[in-house]
Parts: C-alpha cells; structure tokens; sequence
C-alpha cells in the first residue's frame, strides 16, 4: 500500500516585483456641455443642454465616487471642473513600456518561512528577445545578498534601465539560499515594448555640384527632420538636437512644442564641417572602386538626433536616434588623379564688360605612388562659351611636382554676352592625354 504523497515543494523565499511609474489623476464620465454663466451668453447663443438618458446619467455619477467629494471653495464647480479627481492611479500590471522610456522597478525577497534563511542572494537582469533588426541582449542590473533573513524580513533591490530596442523584454530574477532540497531558483516576467508615440522621418540637402558653388558652400548640409505624433494623446517636446563630432550645427527651437495627435513639424539643421573635406579621406574606397565608370559612393556620417519628450499619464522618454549619414558620390580617379574647380567672381556682372575673376583648382594624389613625380597638367575650354566670353587661351598647361594636395589659382577675365542667368562654358582637366575630370558648366551668372 502507497504511502501518501509528499506535498509539493514551496520555496521559503516569495519573490515580488513592482514597477515604479508616476501616478495620474483618476478621472470621472463627465458629459460637456455650456451654460450660461459658462459663456453662452457672452456669445449670443441660446442656453442648450445636452439631453442624456437615464441608464448614461447613473453610469456617470457612479463615477463621482473617484477621489474626496469635497467641494471647491475658490472656484465655481462646473462639470467641466470636474473632469479629474483628487485621486491618483498607478498603472495596473507593469502599464505599457515603450522605446525610449526608461524602465524602473523594485524587486524585492521575502521570507515567507517560520524560520530563519541564510546566504540569500538576489540577481536580477533584463533580457530582450531577438527580432529581424535586433540581437538579444542581456544587461545584469542588480546583485544584492543577505547573510541571513529572519521570517518575514525582505531583501529589496532597485532596477533601472533605458529602453532602446522594440522587442520583448523579460526580468529575470535569480535567488540563491542555503534551504534544502533546491538552493535556487528563478522568476521570470515578460511585457512587450511599443513604439515610441512619433515617427521620426529626415532627408539632407546640399548643393549641386553644377552650380559651380565654392567647396564650403558644397560642404554645408541641411538636415530636415520630420516629426509625426502618432499616439492618441499630446506629445510634448523637451529637447531636440543634433549631436556630431565633426560638423558645427544649428540649434533649432523645440523646447516646449506641443504635437497634437496626427500632427506633423519640420525642423531644419544647418551643418558646416569644421575641416573641409578631402577626398584623401575615401582614398581606399576610391583605389578599390571596380567599376570605373560609374561614381564611387562614400558615406559622410552627420551624427545622432537627441529627443526627449513627456505625454499625459506617461513616462518621460528619451531616444538616441541615427546615425544619419550622407552619401556622397566621388568620380573614380585618372591615372591616380582627382580635380575639383570651381569660378569665383570678384566684380557685378554688366552685359558686355569684363569682369575679374579666379579658377580655383584643387588636385589630389589618391596613389601614394605618384607623390613626388613630376607631371604636367592641362586645363582646357571646351566650345560651349556662347554666352560668356573668357579672355585668354584656351589652354592653360601646368607643370607640378604631385603632391597629395595641391591647389592652384588661376587668375581671368570674363565678359557676358547677354542679360539674365547666364551660363557658362565648360573646362575638362588632361593629364597625359587622358581627362581627368570634365565640368560641364562652372557656373550660373546673373547679368544686368
């Protein structure tokens, strides 16, 4: 004849977890309407009550019973002043997370047992799950113990972490004692992340290489940043910026701006390098492009938008978003060679007057094997000046040591031919009888 049965094992430790979050006001059913001491009269139309039936009007007032039902003593007691009580609300279970938010909690060990436990230790880490665009990450954020733990004392740790990726997330909580038959054990608790309540669109502008603009003009950037509330409740903006190392960038005026539901908002950034670039930066890219007869892409990083924000009954959030990149497309060298011109004007331009101006031509060795080898370079018009007239020949042949960067200033004078926004011609660069780089307009002039 069996035995009877051993009862079920019971750990002598309980574990709990309680999420720390900011309380809200709970609120009552309140139907809105106007009366006359409201502001009816002030704007001329008739005193109207919304009708409500029976069964609506006690749901309602079932509702006053939210918070104190003390009166107002300074300030007429409207039903529209009574929309939110005296009473806060934590948000049951763990509420809703989502990225950016930071996520707090209390953990905390209980010895539910009459007698006394000893060596207790608690560990407690997050873990999210992998997805398509995510790796699973663990991250330990506590590790406390006890020596000893009398009945009914509590080994308590405090949790903390940042929230920056949409997956699931689990607290796992792992305690040890020195309690036979099993000296350890673990809890588990998952809850999903939401999206962040905005979306969070960009695009960067320069200027157009054809024209004929100055290097630092090309240089500078706009960032456009597009936000869109997408949540059901106000969003409010408590910082946006744009963090970068190598660009100097405007500050934009987002402190305090409110984003209704479905509303939209630019904001642009202006970015200037703090050193020009070089195309010696993207020397490997540009020695190891195959296919020469197309551009080499080469990626400018521009550094990472900082926003914070607050919505009602929500925790404050916090994202670190990017990084933003612009891509910019480099021709593949000649001959281990790569040009840029561009006209700088001095003088107003005045149909048929000449006026002063410099061709600025920059030259850089991409092969190290060049350096220091002497060369001739020739800068050629090409037949497309019908609407200016450049004074002088038509090629102009320099002799140089190469060097990894060389820069030359060509003086000229030009004469337009006609009124209005006028082009001009084109000038390739020739080294060895092959073209280094061909521009087929320098610039856009506006004649008077």
């Amino acid at each position: 004849m069996e035995g009877p049965e051993a009862p079920p094992y019971v750990p002598p430790l309980a574990v709990k977890v309680m999420r720390v979050s900011a309380p809200f006001f709970a609120s009552r059913s309140v139907p809105m309407f106007e009366t006359c001491l409201e502001g009816a009269q002030e704007l001329q139309v008739p005193h109207s009550v919304t009708h409500v039936d029976g069964d609506v009007w006690d749901a309602i007032k079932s509702t006053y019973a939210r918070g104190s039902d003390s009166t107002f003593t300074d300030a007429p007691t409207t039903l529209r002043d009574m929309v939110y009580t005296d009473q806060l609300v934590l948000p049951g279970s763990f509420g809703t997370v989502s990225v950016g938010e930071t996520f707090h909690a209390i953990v905390s060990v209980t010895n539910t047992s009459p007698d006394m436990v000893r060596r207790v230790r608690l560990m407690a880490e997050l873990r999210s799950d992998k997805t398509d665009k995510f790796a699973p990450t663990t991250q330990m954020l506590a590790d406390v113990s006890a020596p000893e733990l009398a009945a009914g004392a509590q080994l308590t740790a405090k949790v903390c972490h940042s929230i920056d990726t949409l997956a699931t997330h689990a607290l796992v909580c792992h305690i040890q004692h020195d309690r036979p038959p099993a000296h350890s054990f673990a809890k588990q608790y998952r809850f999903p992340i939401y999206p962040p309540p905005f979306v969070m669109q960009y695009d960067i502008h320069t200027l157009d290489d054809a024209h004929g603009a100055c290097p630092h003009a090309r240089h500078r950037t706009l960032v456009r940043l597009l936000l869109q509330n997408t949540s059901s409740r106000p969003l409010r903006l408590e910082k946006l910026a744009l963090d970068t190392e190598n660009w100097h960038a405007s500050s934009v005026e987002a402190c305090g701006h409110v984003l209704m539901p479905h509303d939209m908002r630019a904001y642009v950034f202006v970015l200037a390098p703090h050193t020009p670039f070089s195309p010696l930066m993207f020397r490997d890219a540009l020695l190891n492009a195959t296919d020469h007869t197309q551009p080499v892409t080469c990626a400018i990083p521009l550094g990472h938008v900082q926003v914070a924000w607050r919505i009602p009954k929500g925790e404050p959030g916090r994202l670190r978003i990017g990084p933003l990149q612009h891509h910019l497309r480099l021709p593949c060298p000649v001959h281990g060679l790569l040009a840029d011109l561009h006209l700088e004007t001095h003088d107003a331009w005045h149909v048929d007057q000449t006026c002063h101006a410099t061709l600025h031509l920059s030259v850089w060795a991409i092969e190290t094997s060049l350096l220091g080898s002497e060369t001739r370079l020739t800068l050629v018009l090409d037949d497309a000046w019908d609407h200016v007239l450049m004074h002088g020949p038509h090629r102009r042949t320099l002799s140089v040591v190469l060097e990894e960067c060389m820069n030359f200033h060509i003086p000229c004078k030009l004469t337009p031919l006609q009124r209005g926004l006028v082009p001009t011609g084109g000038m390739m660069l020739q080294h060895e009888q092959a073209t280094v780089r061909a521009w087929k307009r320098l610039a856009h002039i506006h004649t008077t």
